[in-house]
């Protein structure tokens, strides 16, 4: 019986040598300390021996299970601390990119941006764009509003203050894009005709769901000679068709602008009361008509600030919220919601 014995340890010395895996160390140990295992088998026939052989085998008995336990944990470490080694041999090369990059989505004031930029290029102007940081000269004094003007107080206005050391000077974060109209028409190399739109950022003090402290404007002038209101509205009218898809109607209301004389509020056809089904159109509450911005004729004050002549040359400007643009498009009731920077709401606009 020791014989034996003797051998099936030698067998599983010989096994153990080829196991390389987890698995294979498992079924080892079940063949040889398992119910049925043949280690297992010998210490069944003890029984029938006398009670001499009995306790000289079941000595040696014990002597081999632990010698095998112990092989078989000492090869799980062995296992263990190999595969730890090629895990730390491994090499990644990060600089590879992804398969395939996770596709974003355009921003709603972006999808507006360019569908306003789209439409006016088609119409023959150019797109215009200056810094955000201006000084009062052109934000202000070129644009004919007059140093105690409300537009240039605290509450409207963020002023910037200078480097320290540096003598103080009216920089402010621009309050619209008219600036850039300004830049244009101060650049030497382009004299009338002027047909330009000045998108982009503009910053004032207020914050509420219609309004933020940081927007989007468009600013459209056109300068020539014996330009009109006329021209104005004709513009007005061919932006609201291109843009909406429809014929709709425009109009001038009188309103006070310091850079233009004289100044109108415009208004256009409501484009969304046919989606009203027996009720209010939620948009222009019934009334049928959408405000669109401001316009009128370049103030002559403004002309001469900037070396072209009134009395040769003449022009309209016009300015409206690329951010109500956005949300008469996407029909999205709270301004600030296209700030909040919210990916559930900005993924409304995948495709």
């Amino acid at each position: 019986m020791i014989d034996r014995l003797l051998q099936e340890q030698a067998a599983f010395e010989a096994a153990l040598s080829a196991v390389d895996d987890e698995d294979g160390l498992y079924r080892l140990q079940v063949a040889f300390l398992g119910k049925k295992g043949s280690i297992t088998g010998l210490s069944k026939q003890m029984g029938a021996l006398s009670p001499a052989e009995r306790k000289s085998l079941g000595a040696e008995l014990n002597r081999v299970k632990d010698a095998i336990a112990a092989a078989i944990e000492g090869r799980r470490v062995a296992l263990l601390d190999a595969a730890r080694s090629r895990d730390l041999a491994r090499v990644e090369d990060l600089t590879m990119p992804p398969l395939q990059a996770p596709i974003g989505t355009l921003h709603p004031l972006t999808l507006a941006r360019r569908a306003l930029e789209k439409t006016f290029r088609r119409m023959g102007f150019d797109v215009a764009e200056g810094p955000h940081v201006e000084h009062g000269a052109y934000n202000f004094d070129a644009l004919n509003i007059a140093a105690n003007h409300p537009a240039r107080d605290m509450q409207d206005t963020f002023f910037v203050r200078p480097r320290a050391g540096q003598p103080p000077t009216e920089l402010v974060l621009r309050t619209h894009t008219s600036p850039v109209q300004v830049r244009t028409m101060l650049d030497g190399g382009r004299p009338p005709p002027i047909r330009v739109i000045a998108p982009g950022t503009v910053f004032r003090v207020d914050d509420d769901a219609t309004h933020s402290p940081m927007f989007h404007q468009i600013e459209g002038l056109y300068v020539d000679r014996g330009v009109t209101m006329a021209d104005l509205k004709a513009t007005l009218l061919q932006f609201t068709s291109a843009f909406f898809g429809r014929s709709l109607a425009v109009r001038l209301r009188p309103s006070y602008f310091p850079f233009v004389e004289p100044g109108a509020e415009c208004d256009m056809q409501c484009p969304f009361c046919q989606r009203a089904r027996g009720g209010v159109c939620a948009v222009c509450k019934g009334s049928g008509w959408i405000e669109l911005g401001g316009a009128g004729m370049v103030h002559p004050a403004v002309f001469e600030a900037v070396g072209i002549d009134p009395e040769i040359y003449t022009g309209w400007a016009f300015g409206f919220g690329i951010d109500r643009m956005a949300m008469l498009m996407y029909e999205i009731p709270d301004l600030r919601l296209m700030f909040d920077g919210d990916v559930r709401f900005l993924r409304g606009f995948a495709g």
